[in-house]
């Protein structure tokens, strides 16, 4: 049975997918790349994001994030990543120097 979470999660998904971010992104090496082109992306690239938060229902300290990215390309993507203590530094210090960041 899927709990709250990850119902959450993937219902924000859909949700965003629906609204064209549909490219799947990992953190390789300081850039995000996009899983299926390869492109590479320095956070000087990026042109927004929105950040959404999940909360373990069980456990309210297992937290995640979900990234949706848009690229000053134009292309869409999102990447999720775990929060707290759990949590890629490096991800973190990356989407911080991104200079436009929608709420």
């Amino acid at each position: 049975m899927e709990n709250q979470e990850q119902s959450h999660l993937s219902n924000t998904l859909k949700q965003l997918e629906k609204e064209g971010y549909k490219d799947q992104l990992l953190f390789r090496e300081n850039q995000l790349v996009n899983a299926t082109t390869k492109n590479k992306y320095d956070s000087d690239q990026v042109a927004t994001y929105k950040e959404h938060r999940f909360e373990g229902m069980t456990n309210p300290s297992d937290m995640s994030l979900l990234f949706a990215i848009e690229f000053k390309d134009g292309s869409k993507g999102t990447i999720s990543a775990a929060y707290g203590p759990k949590g890629d530094v490096d991800l973190y210090n990356f989407m911080g120097r991104v200079d436009n960041k929608e709420s």
